[in-house]
């Protein structure tokens, strides 16, 4: 059921293999239902060596057995079927079937069993209920755990392992159920008229002699066809397990058809193989939920070392980048300055190609002071210390002055509304410089900026002619150093994640509306601002 353990191990090429290793707890593991089948060959050698033997009679032993038989069998087949149901194997589906099958035809056999809840039994029943129902537990528990051993064609593993595994579950469920209410049926009201007798004054030779041969059959087929499926496919886990338990069920019956008295050592050790057969995928299951749960805790332990030592790298990363930004701007500041005089003229007059070689060179220097300015927003916001000054501002008027700052790009402004806001006006400048450049770098002429306001908010839209955000990357537009696959345009993956910092510091929103192409941003209106 689970493959054995794996570690990498690296190459001198820098490949890295994965290789498997069988641990020897997994080993002792493996070894052990062949070793529960083989204690159950030799008690069953025991058992019927003193099979007439008498022993002490306890009325009260049948109750308490039949009664553990159906909790344990009800409760090994609901956790089968759960973990069915939550994604595992479609094999537990089928195991499932025997065990909702024995727990509800050993219920109907504690109830028509004489002196176990009522001295003649109740629904019906007659002498041969009891017995009946006795060959329909082993003869069904044998044929329905079966098909959850045998090798199954992929088409149908396919099915049963898709998404309708409720679907799957109900029905089969539904037919296994009818199944019983008909074999209750067959067995107590309608008895004398469908069923042969087994019982000849009170003996139950004729099961051994007539019947017998049949049900070790059935057994003994089951159990030849399970071994060999599962040692072929070298099954381990739950089904080697299921395979111990049908094995139990086989010496239960064969000890049962031999050693025909109650209150014998036959008769003791055949109700201890069955209960055997009833508890241990049971237990089983449980001893794989502790060593699962093992697993987890080991993992969520070295889960927690890699996040600390994760979180270790981000502080120094960001320390770096934070200051990388803090030293690139001085010197930034001072290459613009003196562009910008070279630019006025106050240096002398520059010939036509020089004066536009000015101008490239101040647009150059800007886009790497805003780089400097989103590292710095990206550390500081991830550090949750964003800085944020904030003063009035006309909102159309700072779209105006942010869209002078890209002179080669055809911007057309649509201000249905001039909204006040509260914000720090060189944030603001940061993220509609930001908008517009992404509009530029990944869109298409005309980029389009709509400046209103509504429902208490302003609202500036930025949007652009080209294909748009692909489907399957707008949930990560706003993470920070994202960049969707395909993208030839040159960037950070920082640009858009720092305007959702600054907004959101701002208690502002922005989302990205497909049908538009548009990246909205919306930011409260100034106390008293209104469109009136």
């Amino acid at each position: 059921m689970r493959p054995p353990a794996a570690h990498i191990s690296p190459h001198a090429s820098g490949a890295v293999a994965l290789t498997t290793t069988a641990t020897p707890a997994r080993s002792v593991r493996a070894l052990a239902p062949w070793c529960v089948v083989a204690a159950l060959a030799v008690i069953t050698v025991v058992v019927l060596v003193q099979a007439q033997t008498p022993l002490p009679v306890n009325t009260d032993f049948l109750p308490g057995f039949l009664v553990a038989v159906v909790l344990s069998d009800a409760m090994t087949g609901l956790v089968l079927l759960a973990l069915y149901v939550t994604g595992d194997s479609p094999r537990f589906l089928a195991l499932s079937w025997a065990y909702v099958w024995t727990s509800a035809i050993v219920t109907l056999q504690a109830l028509v069993f004489p002196d176990v809840f009522a001295p003649a039994g109740f629904a019906g029943s007659t002498p041969d209920s009891a017995p009946w129902l006795w060959v329909a537990w082993h003869v069904g528990f044998a044929v329905l755990l079966l098909p959850g051993l045998l090798p199954w064609p992929a088409r149908v593993t396919r099915a049963l392992g898709g998404r309708h595994r409720v679907r799957a579950a109900l029905v089969s469920h539904g037919v296994v159920l009818v199944l019983v209410v008909l074999v209750g049926l067959a067995t107590t009201v309608g008895a004398a008229r469908v069923l042969p007798p087994i019982l000849e004054d009170g003996s139950y030779a004729r099961l051994t002699t007539v019947y017998g041969p049949w049900i070790l059959g059935v057994q003994a087929v089951a159990l030849v066809a399970a071994f060999v499926s599962v040692l072929g496919a070298h099954r381990a886990g739950v089904e080697r397990w299921a395979l111990v338990a049908l094995a139990g069920s086989a010496a239960d019956a064969f000890v049962v058809l031999i050693a025909q008295g109650r209150w014998t050592v036959g008769w003791y050790g055949a109700r201890i193989m069955a209960l055997t057969a009833s508890f241990v995928v049971l237990v089983a299951l449980g001893a794989e939920a502790i060593r699962a749960a093992r697993r987890v805790r080991a993992y969520a332990e070295r889960l927690v070392e890699r996040n600390a030592a994760l979180k270790e790298v981000q502080e120094e990363r960001d320390h770096v980048v934070a200051v990388i930004s803090h030293d690139l701007r001085s010197p930034l500041s001072g290459v613009i300055g003196y562009l910008e005089l070279l630019d006025s003229g106050e240096l002398g007059r520059l010939e036509p190609d020089a004066h536009r070689a000015v101008r490239a060179a101040r647009d150059l220097v800007t886009r790497i002071t805003l780089l400097a300015d989103d590292l710095g927003t990206a550390t500081a916001s991830g550090a949750g210390r964003l800085p944020v000054t904030t003063a009035p501002l006309d909102l159309a008027d700072e779209v105006y002055a942010a869209v002078a700052g890209f002179p080669d790009l055809e911007v057309r402004v649509d201000t249905r509304a001039q909204p006040t806001v509260t914000a720090d006006p060189l944030r603001v400048q940061q993220v509609l410089a930001n908008l517009l450049g992404n509009a530029a770098k990944y869109g298409d002429a005309p980029v389009r900026v709509l400046v209103d306001a509504d429902a208490g908010e302003a609202l500036v839209s930025v949007s652009d002619a080209g294909p748009g955000v692909p489907d399957s990357f707008v949930p990560l537009l706003f993470d920070r150093y994202s960049r969707a696959p395909g993208v030839q345009a040159p960037g950070t993956g920082l640009g858009l994640s720092v305007v959702h910092d600054i907004v959101e510091a701002h208690h502002g929103t922005v989302a990205y509306v497909p049908e538009r192409n548009a990246f909205e941003v919306r930011l409260p209106l100034a106390t008293g601002w209104s469109l009136g």
